[in-house]
């Protein structure tokens, strides 16, 4: 590997002025090492790329838990339960608070021949029986987000309850507060084996129609494999769904003016709540909120990213622009029968173009497993980056403030601050101190640890993370890796070339073409939820990814860019379903690309041209 073809090695990276010890925020296991001279070599060898999907921002210590967890799932369903033939999973580290990912493939082609076997056995079980194994996962799901709510993390009392002497159970409260703590985390692991349990085959389908289609058709686009895997329904589009459904009702009601004139939520109960109608509305919104209103305002994987129903704000601007659409007489839903008929259509074209009879019956198996896996891209989006995390963060504030209350840390989201290794010591600590009227031991340390951390938190995120560590690889070919995050040969080499050149230089950037369709617009580069209420009608969105509580924008706006994903991505995917031209995984958009800058989006060849710098 030439020196040439290398992005800054990870142990060679210096410190932060102002961050130093940093490294003890997380688990060891979860960083870049500076000491250790065989870790060093290990990652050093390595290529890894900025998880910019999922972790845009620096991790707090306790939200760094998600990723570690999903590392062992992730890894365990391809290595050691399905048996993937070209993928073990995808190792991570952390540095400066960022979180980079490195794809473990299987290089040797005579394992390969043995795993495939095995793998087409595993998972031909689950891709005969996908339908009731689905709704088995699903019922599971719906099962473990109850447990998870059920746990009631309560405060340890100034007296043990009469129940303690005659219930006959023969612990006391600290006891129930040590286990319930434990019950809960291991809920939480549930979840996250439970997601993987079919993510990867979905994942994997995708990998495989892509390949299969490029091989069967060379030359052909990304473009025209989304158009074919298009059109389906998933309860991750079911919350814009209930708010399409109350700015409908609101419009035939005849008081949308009335919510258009609220700036927040407090002020619509008063707004329309005197009339009959108006009650009945406020009933329907009532009614939504749970479950529907668990969404992140984010992407889902931070603690300080409130929810719908934290926020109520957010889903009431979110009613005022689909009315507002509304009001111009155009649709505010999906084009999903429009999407499914091109769907067919495409299909059924590139399928006429088959002559030989055993590629005719590869083409319609992948292709019909790549359909029938489709809605689980997004319905595990739903269970798990929102509604489980959603209960995850709420449940950790409660512990929170059980914390505050025996001094141990100052507000109740301090408790993000400990990474998921200390809270059990501190908790225990905690009831030793209850048990014999004594301050925690913690109380004397943390509140100045918790205070050094988030200073090093924000130096963190005045930091400019490089897209990729470590030397480039020739060739990615890594299946999950381009499928789900981008990351080709292609993408890499963009990333290298771009080393040389200034963000503010750049004229065209290059990504997958993830829906077909051009636009030219003006560019608006969103970040937050917040930035994400000012998008204008026929602006083009430009974002590092998006999130699915971006989805009611994609009604009004020409288009989308985005940093990284591949084909199957979430914004991808959304693209395709209203049918908006968008380029997925250019790598650099947010940082060539400013607000004011007129753009031309060819979701047809993946390019995005610059045509104007705003002034």
């Amino acid at each position: 590997m030439s020196k040439k073809r290398s992005f800054p090695i990870p142990g060679e990276m210096p410190d932060i002025a102002g961050t130093e010890g940093w490294r003890e925020m997380y688990p060891s296991h979860q960083v870049f090492s500076k000491d250790n001279p065989q870790q060093i070599e290990f990652e050093s060898s390595r290529f890894w790329f900025l998880d910019n999907l999922h972790n845009p921002y620096p991790l707090s210590p306790l939200d760094a838990y998600s990723p570690e967890m999903w590392r062992l799932t992730l890894a365990q369903s391809n290595n050691r339960i399905y048996m993937v033939p070209p993928a073990r999973g995808l190792n991570q580290r952390i540095l400066n608070g960022y979180l980079y990912l490195s794809p473990e493939p299987v290089v040797d082609p005579e394992e390969m021949q043995k795993r495939a076997p095995i793998f087409e056995q595993r998972a031909g079980y689950y891709y005969q029986n996908w339908d009731e194994i689905f709704d088995r996962w699903s019922k599971r799901a719906e099962e473990t987000v109850q447990d998870m709510e059920s746990i009631k993390f309560a405060d340890l009392p100034e007296m043990e309850p009469e129940s303690t002497i005659t219930g006959g159970r023969g612990y006391g409260e600290s006891y129930r507060l040590l286990k319930d703590y434990d019950k809960f985390w291991d809920l939480f692991l549930i979840a996250a084996q439970h997601h993987f349990e079919l993510l990867n085959l979905a994942y994997g389908a995708d990998a495989a129609y892509i390949d299969g289609m490029h091989k069967l058709f060379p030359g052909i686009t990304d473009s025209a494999i989304g158009k074919t895997v298009a059109g389906f329904d998933s309860k991750l589009f079911r919350p814009p769904e209930e708010l399409q459904k109350l700015a409908k009702m609101a419009l035939d009601s005849g008081f949308a003016d009335g919510i258009l004139a609220c700036e927040h939520w407090e002020e619509v109960p008063e707004k329309i709540g005197i009339t009959e109608d108006g009650k009945r509305w406020l009933e329907t919104f009532e009614a939504a909120r749970h479950p529907w209103f668990e969404m992140s305002c984010g992407i889902g994987w931070y603690h300080f990213e409130p929810t719908w129903n934290q926020n109520l704000d957010v889903p009431l601007a979110n009613i005022k622009r689909y009315i507002e659409t509304l009001k111009l007489g155009k649709s505010i839903t999906s084009p999903r029968e429009k999407v499914i008929k091109e769907r067919d259509r495409v299909i059924a074209e590139y399928r006429s173009l088959i002559t030989n009879d055993e590629d005719l019956k590869g083409f319609d198996m992948l292709s019909g497993i790549a359909i029938k896996v489709a809605a689980y891209a997004e319905d595990h989006m739903w269970y798990w980056t929102n509604y489980e995390h959603a209960i995850f963060y709420r449940k950790m504030r409660d512990l929170g403030d059980i914390f505050v209350n025996h001094d141990i840390i100052k507000d109740q989201d301090d408790i993000f601050y400990f990474n998921r290794y200390e809270i059990p010591q501190v908790l225990y600590d905690l009831c030793t101190g209850w048990a014999i009227s004594a301050p925690a031991v913690s109380s004397y340390s943390w509140p100045d640890k918790i205070s050094r951390r988030k200073e090093i938190l924000e130096r963190f995120s005045e930091w400019e993370a490089p897209p990729a560590l470590g030397p480039a690889p020739d060739v990615m070919n890594e299946p999950f890796t381009i499928a789900f995050f981008g990351i080709t040969t292609e993408r890499i080499n963009d990333w290298l070339d771009a080393k040389e050149v200034k963000p503010e230089d750049l004229k065209e950037l290059t990504g997958f073409a993830a829906s077909p369709g051009v636009a030219e617009g003006t560019a608006r580069l969103c970040r937050t939820i917040e930035e994400i209420s000012s998008l204008g009608v026929g602006e083009i969105l430009v974002a590092s990814t998006t999130s699915p509580t971006w989805a009611p924008a994609f009604q009004s706006i020409a288009g989308c860019v985005t940093d990284i994903g591949g084909t199957f991505s979430h914004a991808a995917i959304v693209a395709r379903e209203y049918g908006m031209p968008a380029v997925i995984g250019t790598g650099y958009a947010t940082q060539g690309i400013k607000t004011g800058d007129k753009i031309r989006v060819d979701g047809d060849k993946g390019i995005v041209t610059i045509i104007e710098r705003a002034a």
